[in-house]
């Protein structure tokens, strides 16, 4: 069997090194769109389950056996992670308490550790 010889021409060489040069920044593109994308749906997660916790205290508000109160501690806590405004106000009614600040403020940065940056 005869071997074949294949001669690239210096310009052939450039679009292959193109090519690949085009598929690198591809595949770099498409990893930095998914890091905005897992912090999208990071965010969209942390709306889902604090509204959920906020409809579960509501509906523990009125039913005896569901614990109402604690419900709505926490999610005000998820949301509080995305809602700035929610953030000052556990803080500004925290502040009276400085048992319960202390408290709220080592729940806060254990639920920020656990969730990770948004």
């Amino acid at each position: 069997m005869e071997k074949f010889k294949t001669t690239k021409t210096i310009e052939e060489e450039k679009e292959d090194r193109d090519v690949v040069l085009r598929l690198i920044s591809m595949i770099q593109g498409g990893f930095e769109n998914s890091s905005v994308m897992r912090r999208k749906i990071k965010k969209v997660f942390i709306l889902t389950f604090g509204i959920i916790f906020i409809l579960l205290g509501l509906l523990g508000l009125v039913l005896p056996f569901l614990q109402g109160i604690f419900f709505l501690i926490i999610g005000l806590m998820i949301l509080s992670l995305y809602f700035p405004k929610i953030r000052l106000l556990i803080q500004k009614h925290a502040q009276k308490s400085p048992h319960f600040f202390s408290l709220i403020n080592k729940a806060e940065k254990w639920i920020a550790k656990f969730i990770g940056e948004i």
